[in-house]
């Protein structure tokens, strides 16, 4: 999808930027439904200017899913891939600097922690929403340890089968 976007784009430094701080996004926010058709590019009526589109369609899928994994492959793997390997796809697929990559990277993980400050707040408002809140953080927290995981870790899905019983 990387060469596609670099190949078609008429901005390449700005679309395949913008194409690898979403992929890290979808993988740090747990996004399991990041498929084919949530990615694409905007063009004016006269294909002057291609530009990857904006993202959307983000969620968190684990949450509700608690196996989900990614819906499209990396490295032929479908697992929550950590910072060196994301770093990776940035330098071997989007024709990015190793220190770029790190860098956006880095800001993918920043945006994460100010969101979930955010979100914290919305949980103290929204009294019904906490449950689902929680379980966002918990999940939002393995993306801070920057390790690769194949799935949901049994002791965090164990705890939430535990609050959905009581």
């Amino acid at each position: 999808m990387a060469k596609i976007i670099y190949a078609v784009s008429t901005n390449k430094v700005y679309s395949i930027t913008q194409f690898y701080k979403t992929m890290v996004m979808n993988y740090l926010l747990k996004n399991g439904n990041a498929h084919l058709k949530n990615f694409g590019v905007l063009y004016d009526n006269v294909f002057k200017n291609i530009n990857f589109a904006p993202a959307y369609d983000i969620v968190n899928t684990v949450v509700y899913i608690y196996r989900d994994k990614p819906a499209l492959t990396m490295f032929g793997k479908k697992v929550w891939w950590g910072k060196e390997e994301l770093v990776c796809f940035g330098v071997v697929h989007c024709y990015i600097s190793q220190v770029q990559a790190t860098k956006m990277y880095e800001e993918c993980i920043e945006a994460l922690k100010a969101t979930q400050q955010e979100l914290k707040e919305e949980m103290k408002k929204d009294k019904a929403f906490q449950n689902i809140g929680l379980k966002m953080l918990e999940t939002w927290n393995l993306s801070f340890d920057e390790k690769t995981h194949k799935e949901l870790p049994l002791e965090i899905i164990r705890n939430w089968n535990k609050t959905k019983r009581a």
